[in-house]
């Protein structure tokens, strides 16, 4: 060692503290490499959601289901409802969009229409005796369906009313009775009320309707009852006749019956989803598996004619998921136009 020169020993301490400082840059790098790749991470999630769909919620889900049509309906033109038929078969006549499937459901039979370019249709059905509560059903080409009730009375009997008028009329003495006699008759068609009796006077009788609330029939000496006992408050009756200007019914003719249950069968558009032996399961425009139930003779194809993915029109009762058939129309026998031109 020269003179002048100093040496530094290092002790035990300073080589530890050392070896920290070194440790301690390691830790800073990795940290900061580590916030790094977090932060590159959090930056391509962000940009993969921005392409795929402009939102970061994951749990975001499209639809392909076609948009409900808010002003889809159907509008019938022809019978009007609660009016009086002398004949047994009458022809149904109504509106809705073009390239729609009808159905028209009695009571006891079900039937099928189309409607044309101008979305009007028109279809001849027969009649049973009494009140007919008839449903009818348009479907357009999304399945979407639409549906009315129309209330119609069938009486032959009604007839002689209705020559009644008619003679009347042929009497009148001047051009001017007969055109006015012509008129009250064309505005004033044979109408019925129904409904159960609350209130009988000399006069006038006093229904409560279910549709219409509380009605008022006239009666006179001339008024024909269709029933072997006499007339009581509680009986359910169909009254026929024409309304006056205060719409009360100048009847004509009353039928004493039964309370009428309503025409609870309903058109439903279904995809068949499962078939296995006689276990037969669709499903409804609203996701719905419904089961069917078959009875001993039911309108349409057989078990074994059906297709699961087949496309129907089916009618009948539905109680918890069960559906109780009564007809099949199978879609693929229609003609539906999707791309009718306005």
């Amino acid at each position: 060692m020269t003179r002048g020169q100093s040496v530094t020993i290092l002790g035990p301490a300073s080589q530890q503290s050392g070896h920290e400082m070194k440790k301690e840059v390691f830790l800073a790098i990795f940290a900061g490499v580590a916030a790094g790749l977090v932060l590159a991470f959090g930056v391509w999630r962000l940009t993969a959601n921005l392409k795929s769909g402009g939102s970061t919620n994951t749990d975001v889900q499209t639809s392909s289901s076609p948009t409900p049509d808010a002003s889809f309906s159907v509008t019938i033109a022809k019978p009007s409802n609660l009016s009086v038929s002398v004949d047994e078969k009458i022809t149904i006549e109504g509106l809705t969009k073009q390239g729609s499937t009808i159905i028209i459901s009695t009571e006891s039979k079900d039937f099928q229409e189309q409607t044309g370019r101008d979305g009007s249709f028109q279809k001849e059905i027969t009649l049973a005796g009494g009140l007919n509560i008839i449903n009818i059903t348009a479907f357009n080409a999304n399945g979407q369906s639409a549906t009315t009730k129309l209330n119609i009375v069938y009486s032959s009997e009604f007839e002689k009313y209705l020559n009644d008028d008619e003679t009347s009329t042929s009497s009148a003495s001047t051009v001017r009775e007969k055109v006015q006699q012509k008129l009250d008759s064309t505005l004033n068609q044979p109408t019925s009320y129904f409904g159960t009796v609350t209130d009988i006077a000399d006069s006038t009788i006093q229904i409560r309707s279910d549709d219409n609330g509380i009605q008022q029939i006239m009666v006179t000496e001339l008024t024909s009852y269709v029933s072997d006992v006499d007339l009581a408050i509680g009986d359910f009756i169909v009254a026929m006749g024409f309304k006056n200007g205060n719409e009360v019914l100048d009847t004509k003719r009353i039928l004493i019956t039964k309370p009428i249950e309503d025409n609870v069968n309903q058109a439903v558009w279904s995809t068949i989803s499962e078939i296995e032996k006689k276990n037969v399961s669709f499903t409804n425009q609203q996701g719905e598996t419904i089961s069917l139930d078959f009875p001993k003779t039911w309108v349409g194809p057989n078990i074994a004619d059906l297709e699961v993915g087949m496309e129907l029109i089916i009618v009948g009762t539905i109680q918890e998921k069960i559906l109780s058939l009564r007809t099949i129309f199978v879609l693929s026998n229609f003609t539906i136009e999707k791309n009718l031109t306005e």
